[in-house]
């Protein structure tokens, strides 16, 4: 990714004219893998894919089951957490059975701080 830093993230990959769809890296899970951040006028939507499982062991940072680098991956929920707590965030991890519910009633990461 050869795009700006955000937050905590060292670099991006803008995927709109606006910048407000881009990619960050989040390795851990995978080599390469990344989460989609996608800034609104009032919140902004982090897909972080498989990053983390749920929201819950983003907030505990628990390292999933399936990682090839634990302590990457802790980085990279560390630098999810940071990011979430530093604006209006709802977090979507891919398998997160309360996703939808979150995305509904528009709950942000902070909401449960």
């Amino acid at each position: 990714m050869n795009g700006p830093a955000v937050g905590p993230f060292p670099s991006s990959f803008s995927l709109t004219a606006d910048q407000r769809v881009f990619l960050v890296p989040t390795p851990g899970h995978i080599a390469g893998h990344v989460s989609v951040i996608v800034r609104g006028d009032d919140l902004t939507y982090l897909v972080a894919a498989d990053a983390t499982y749920t929201e819950d062991n983003l907030r505990n940072e628990l390292v999933d089951g399936i990682t090839y680098d634990p302590e990457l991956s802790l980085r990279t929920l560390r630098a999810l957490k940071s990011f979430a707590s530093e604006e209006p965030t709802i977090v979507l991890p891919s398998h997160d059975p309360d996703g939808p519910v979150r995305l509904m009633n528009r709950r942000t990461f902070c909401d449960r701080s």
